[in-house]
């Protein structure tokens, strides 16, 4: 008898302990939650963005040339000539050796298929690619890019591939943008902060985002000396560059905290 209510004792004061800490437990996370609800940050998220428009400094002049002929040699002679004459003409300007470079070279095989007859070699085609880095520029030397170009496409087979812009040493541009962009998103967290009637303190969280973003008010050039030409096969049409502007942007994310 006494063994059944000593059995029935221990199993009242287990229950009774693990109630306890069952309670306790729920007690404790019910705590943390309000303490970390209680303490949890509140704040005011905004985006700014800052603007910055250059005249560009650089210039990025992409050429080609290709040749078709009946056998793979006589194609990357006929190409080698033509690269040949266009590396004669850049010494007459001031660029530099490093500045010009080979971008592709290639000698594909031109095939003809006939029907019922399988296919037959008709020539090979070489191809080349140049591209040419003309750095200092200005509304004044822009006219000696023009000069370059008109030269170029006097070469048989040459073909301007395209010309794109962009600054030597952008990190100053960036840093202008970049304050503008905190200065637009500080104002825009006043005004909100004002709106909503609270008061709101340092940033918390600060990220970024970049780009630049080429505007040209004038022309992308791109042309072939395959257009209209003159008595001596001379290019008839006069090259004529804008410079333009490039825009350089630069975003921030900025979590500012309400007090």
């Amino acid at each position: 008898m006494k063994s059944e209510e000593i059995i029935k004792t221990a199993i009242i004061c287990v229950t009774i302990i693990i109630g306890i800490m069952m309670i306790n437990n729920k007690f404790s996370t019910s705590l943390n939650y309000s303490s970390t609800e209680k303490h949890q940050l509140q704040t005011l998220n905004v985006q700014g963005k800052g603007e910055v428009s250059i005249t560009p400094d650089l210039a990025n002049l992409k050429i080609g040339f290709s040749a078709t002929r009946p056998t793979s040699k006589e194609a990357q002679d006929s190409v080698n000539l033509k690269v040949a004459e266009a590396q004669a003409l850049l010494k007459n300007f001031s660029i530099k050796t490093e500045d010009i470079k080979t971008e592709n070279m290639s000698i594909n095989t031109d095939y003809d298929y006939e029907s019922g007859k399988g296919r037959k070699i008709n020539g090979y085609t070489a191809n080349y690619s140049m591209h040419i880095i003309f750095r200092n520029l200005d509304n004044k030397s822009v006219k000696e890019l023009e000069k370059l170009i008109n030269q170029l496409t006097n070469i048989e087979t040459v073909n301007i591939e395209s010309i794109d812009y962009d600054v030597q040493d952008k990190a100053k541009i960036f840093t202008q943008a970049r304050e503008l962009a905190m200065k637009k998103a500080k104002q825009k967290a006043e005004e909100l902060a004002k709106l909503g009637e609270v008061e709101i303190g340092k940033p918390v969280i600060i990220s970024e985002e970049n780009g630049l973003e080429p505007f040209f008010f004038g022309n992308n050039y791109s042309q072939s000396n395959t257009a209209s030409s003159g008595e001596e096969g001379q290019s008839t049409e006069n090259s004529n560059i804008s410079l333009g502007q490039l825009k350089i942007s630069v975003y921030v994310n900025v979590s500012y905290q309400i007090k």
